[in-house]
């Protein structure tokens, strides 16, 4: 099927959406209904108690993420936790200091993008438009185990955008330094 390029339609028939900066020109928003039908299945393969496991652990899995993230003192986590989390998925965001030291949730994106990882970074809709939220979905073969790597690695981002950061200050530094 040929999708027309943004180049070629017409500006007012196409939308721009702030989620991975997508460009569509379709009428609706529409995706393959693929993953509801898988999920019917599995539904029906498991049945109601062994699907309520897997989502069960779905969940403990996004709360095991939450709390590492929150343990760095680096993030405030955005989605519902308390008292029961809805759906296993982290949003959190970097603490306005971490902005402030020069670096970014986009920074963060691309960082853990090199070891693999695709967290989306993008901001809010309108009217929190100044919020920009990472998003970690944890699906069943996303484990304990792929959590705690998934940590490790953001800690080791982090630890390479602060040292990056200080040698940023410490550069303009000398340079206001040797100027006067």
């Amino acid at each position: 099927m040929h999708t027309p390029s943004a180049a070629r339609t017409p500006l007012k028939k196409t939308t721009r959406t702030s989620l991975l900066s997508q460009v569509t020109s379709s009428l609706n928003f529409s995706k393959s209904a693929a993953p509801l039908v898988g999920q019917a299945y599995c539904f029906l393969r498991l049945g109601r108690s062994g699907y309520t496991q897997v989502i069960g652990d779905c969940l403990a899995v996004a709360e095991l993420l939450a709390e590492g993230l929150e343990s760095t003192g680096a993030f405030d986590i955005v989605s519902a936790r308390h008292p029961t989390p809805r759906v296993p998925m982290v949003a959190f965001t970097l603490k306005a200091g971490r902005r402030d030291a020069g670096y970014d949730e986009f920074d963060l994106a691309d960082r853990l993008r090199e070891r693999g990882w695709v967290l989306p970074a993008y901001p809010l809709a309108p009217g929190a438009e100044g919020t920009t939220i990472l998003r970690a979905v944890c699906r069943s073969d996303f484990s304990a185990a792929m959590a705690r790597a998934l940590l490790s690695d953001v800690g080791d981002a982090l630890a390479t955008m602060n040292k990056h950061a200080a040698e940023e200050r410490a550069a303009t530094t000398s340079a206001v330094a040797a100027a006067r």
